[in-house]
């Protein structure tokens, strides 16, 4: 059986003890390690990233991915990503400097953008349509056959926090102040989600393409949700449940993306519909073995990704560190449907040998599944270490 055949399996939700469990994309943002792993020079990963990418993953026997993340050069020389916007600046002729500027630009700009694109959507459809499978029958093609292509690009429809335009301290503000203008473009955003996501929920279906969405948006810290989760049950979650609506409807799994302390919306995201997590900080109180005992609104096992703590055990842990979290996480897993990788991107200065453990770990268990437990470790999370 080929990786992309267990990932076949895992989306399928017809993996059993007995099955490989399959691997997710490693992300590891530290290139040299990419570049030892391929027998290549040192600095020459930034001659061709995609294809350094394809490759590691090809090496790694990775069964399945959603996104190919290319790492950016400068995040080599400072450690960081992108940044948001901060203090004070302009947009669109509007100074964004606290939440009068936000709610201006709402008004003026993003309210109206919104309902055109909801206008506009029929005569884009097709594209839309045609774009997003040409860049999944691109990706596989190139992937070839051992690697499953999993949709992402343009599933990820949905309202959300619009910080990274804004800035966090000017959109919050704006958020606690005029909730209702907030939650006006949570509708449109919803309005628009109801288009293109049962437009390419369709598209899946009559393609035969893999039945699996995960959903991205950071909504919490490692407190909680990062807003008065009172307000998203009157504001949110009914417009997240309209947006996602046509893809469940339809019968495309969808899983979570949960950074932070997510424990507030695990029941509401499985009351909607949602069928599983991927990510977990378990240092932030999300506590794994719990959740993984947890069904569906169908009654049903959940779909799981997890994997080594990428801010904790990866980084502060030592390889047998990593090991024992990584059958501490088969061990915990129940009946769930189960696939491993890290809870996130790896981030530069991780220890090799750590990810080098992690990898073993994986390979290990697409081999053996979970039947191949190899210790037992408890319930208790092994590495609980918080980064200082």
């Amino acid at each position: 059986m080929t990786p992309a055949d267990l990932a076949r399996k895992w989306i399928n939700r017809e993996q059993t003890p007995e099955d490989g469990i399959p691997s997710w994309l490693l992300v590891v943002m530290d290139v040299g390690w990419t570049e030892r792993l391929l027998g290549e020079p040192e600095g020459s990963y930034f001659t061709d990233p995609v294809g350094f990418e394809l490759r590691q993953k090809r090496v790694l026997r990775t069964a399945f991915l959603d996104q190919l993340v290319c790492v950016p050069q400068h995040q080599v020389a400072s450690g960081f990503g992108g940044r948001m916007p901060h203090g004070s600046f302009e947009r669109d002729g509007i100074r964004i400097d606290g939440p009068e500027g936000v709610k201006e630009h709402y008004e003026r700009f993003l309210i109206p953008a919104l309902e055109r694109s909801v206008a506009d959507f029929p005569a884009n459809a097709s594209a839309i349509r045609e774009q997003f499978l040409a860049g999944i029958r691109q990706t596989q093609d190139v992937l070839g056959p051992d690697c499953l292509r999993v949709p992402y690009e343009h599933t990820q429809c949905k309202p959300v926090f619009r910080y990274g335009e804004y800035g966090y301290e000017s959109w919050f503000m704006f958020y606690a102040t005029y909730p209702e203008l907030a939650g006006e473009a949570f509708r449109l955003e919803a309005d628009y989600a109801m288009l293109q996501n049962g437009l390419l929920a369709q598209a899946i279906v009559d393609e035969g393409l893999p039945r699996l969405v995960r959903s991205d948006h950071d909504m919490t810290d490692s407190r909680g949700s990062l807003v008065s989760v009172a307000s998203l049950d009157r504001l949110y979650f009914p417009e997240l449940e309209r947006a996602m609506g046509p893809l469940i409807d339809r019968g495309i799994g969808l899983i979570w993306h949960c950074d932070g302390n997510v424990n507030d919306f695990i029941p509401r995201l499985l009351d909607i519909g949602f069928v599983g997590f991927q990510g977990f900080q378990y240092e932030c109180g999300v506590h794994y073995p719990a959740v993984a005992r947890m069904t569906t609104r169908k009654g049903e096992p959940l779909t799981l990704i997890v994997g080594g703590s990428v801010t904790t055990t990866m980084v502060h842990g030592t390889p047998d560190d990593v090991r024992r979290e990584m059958d501490w996480l088969v061990e915990n897993s129940g009946d769930s449907y189960l696939a491993l990788g890290g809870t996130s991107s790896i981030c530069p200065g991780t220890p090799w040998g750590n990810i080098d453990a992690l990898l073993e770990s994986m390979l290990h268990y697409q081999e053996h599944g979970k039947a191949g437990l190899r210790q037992r470790v408890g319930c208790e999370r092994p590495f609980g270490r918080r980064p200082t």
